[in-house]
């Protein structure tokens, strides 16, 4: 992954991925992504896709991440391929290693033993709620993901499992831009 220096994040939320607002200057949401990314890393970007839109209601933040200035924040996620060198002038950018930020996804040397915790979490979420029928579609949900309730572990459900965390209110997203870092 490929990261910039993000001032006045939470503790352990130093870094991030590059971003910016869209502006007059971009016509598209593309360019903007490439303008900010080519401003923030002085790398081009080769490949595009546009992953997920992040729009819910309660997603509402100003430029410095203000939850209480009532602006609505829409947040567009991309996959994008660039040539891994040495970011160069000055900015504040550098490679880092894609599971630092996913490291329960990290089955190079067997379970990770991030997974225990998570799985914890996720598991009381799901019997959390009184109604039935939600919490069997939970556990449901738990099972296709993280290969809870014997089902098996699918490396393909990568985004699977980040939105289910992310509905679970388990990782910094879920509460916004001055959401704690999960260690």
């Amino acid at each position: 992954a490929l990261t910039v220096h993000v001032p006045d994040q939470a503790p352990g939320r130093g870094d991030g991925l590059p971003a910016g607002p869209l502006v007059s200057e971009h016509a598209t949401l593309e360019r903007g992504l490439r303008a900010w990314v080519e401003r923030q890393t002085h790398q081009r970007l080769g490949y595009v896709e546009q992953l997920y839109t992040f729009g819910d209601r309660d997603r509402q933040a100003d430029a410095k991440g203000d939850s209480t200035s009532g602006v609505h924040t829409l947040s567009v996620a991309y996959l994008a391929l660039v040539r891994e060198e040495r970011p160069a002038g000055l900015a504040e950018a550098a490679w880092r290693n894609w599971y630092r930020y996913l490291p329960y996804e990290d089955f190079r040397k067997g379970r990770p033993p991030e997974l225990d915790a998570i799985e914890a979490e996720l598991l009381a979420w799901a019997g959390a709620p009184a109604d039935a029928k939600l919490r069997r579609s939970r556990a449901d949900r738990l099972g296709l993901t993280f290969g809870l309730n014997g089902a098996t572990w699918n490396e393909e459900r990568v985004l699977e499992r980040y939105e289910l965390l992310f509905e679970a209110g388990l990782i910094p997203e879920a509460a916004g831009n001055a959401g704690p870092a999960r260690p």
